[in-house]
């Protein structure tokens, strides 16, 4: 594991918590559920599973962070009320103790659309009914999900957004490799390869 380049990446990334960085490794507990939060976001970042698969590591990796930060940490919701909670509440609970918005961007005109068509308020939103029409496949939600003419736009901007690596937003189809798909990797992925 090459921790100076995990390190940089996480304080890249705007959805990984700056404050759960500085004492990462000091405490065991949470050294363990950072390295699989870690792990699952330099999977997604090199687009593991393609598109979709990374977007469903995207989810796993911020729940995580979420219940070792609210439950465990600060303590400040019991095991069963946390788990009683929506995921997209979980996630934007862990956000807002560090003032992060997840409002979609302007030039996100896809994610836009869709959060428009389903009635979604955030990014956070979107990604949690992408997450759960994927892993779930109920077949109004799968077909809700791959009808949609700009679906492969819709989910890829999505990924970039939360938090993928080097993804041409204007290149990338669902019938790419992940090659394709990851396009060119930026140095910070460089850096990850052992």
């Amino acid at each position: 594991m090459v921790l100076p380049a995990i390190t940089e990446l996480l304080m890249v990334r705007a959805f990984v918590p700056k404050c759960l960085i500085s004492t990462a490794f000091t405490n065991e507990d949470r050294a363990q559920a950072l390295e699989t939060a870690l792990h699952w976001l330099v999977e997604s970042e090199q687009c593991a599973g393609g598109v979709e698969g990374a977007i469903i590591l995207q989810q796993a990796a911020l729940e995580c962070l979420a219940w070792r930060e609210i439950v465990l940490e600060r303590r400040i919701c019991s095991e069963s009320g946390f788990k009683s909670l929506p995921a997209s509440d979980k996630i934007k609970w862990l956000l807002s103790l560090h003032n992060i918005q997840a409002a979609i961007p302007d030039k996100s005109a896809p994610i836009k659309s869709y959060a428009k068509a389903f009635n979604h308020e955030d990014l956070i939103d979107v990604l949690v009914d992408v997450r759960n029409a994927l892993v779930h496949a109920e077949p109004k939600k799968a077909a809700r999900l791959f009808g949609r003419n700009q679906g492969d736009e819709e989910r890829g901007g999505l990924w970039y957004q939360v938090g993928g690596g080097g993804y041409s937003r204007h290149s990338w189809h669902r019938s790419d490799t992940v090659a394709q798909c990851c396009g060119e990797t930026s140095m910070r992925s460089t850096q990850l390869v052992l």
